[in-house]
């Protein structure tokens, strides 16, 4: 076995990021979760050994469980002492359908920049005081 000095359980936790890691840095469509082949290689390569989840469970569980770790690390962050200062910021655009929506993101003192939120738009007059009420 590949990984024989960790327990099973350790394993799993690993796992489930490693694959959260590469199918959002990647670029994977979640639904391939679900392929055949997919199911396929995890069980030759662990050796059956490891979960291979549903693409309801990898979407609303292993990546939700993700994306909160990271707001809590982005978090940590922008409030620790390391972080200088931060300027808030945020941008609009649309979809292919016309849905409007905002984002509103802030900046580090190295430039590097944050997600912080996503705001629907469509139902609201885009004036200077809704902006003012997001951010």
């Amino acid at each position: 076995m590949l990984w024989s000095k960790k327990s099973k359980e350790n394993l799993q936790i690993i796992f489930e990021f490693e694959v959260v890691k590469l199918f959002c840095c990647l670029g994977i469509p979640p639904s391939k979760i679900g392929s055949p082949f997919w199911r396929s290689f995890i069980m030759h390569i662990t050796g059956g050994n490891l979960e291979c989840p549903s693409v309801t469970m990898f979407t609303e569980s292993w990546i939700t469980r993700e994306a909160a770790q990271v707001d809590k690390l982005m978090l940590e962050h922008l409030l620790s002492n390391d972080t200088q200062y931060v300027t808030i910021g945020f941008d609009g655009g649309s979809t292919w359908c016309q849905a409007s929506f905002l984002t509103v993101h802030a900046t580090d003192q190295d430039g590097h920049a944050y997600f912080l939120d996503g705001v629907d738009t469509r139902s609201h007059k885009h004036s200077s005081q809704y902006y003012y009420e997001v951010i």
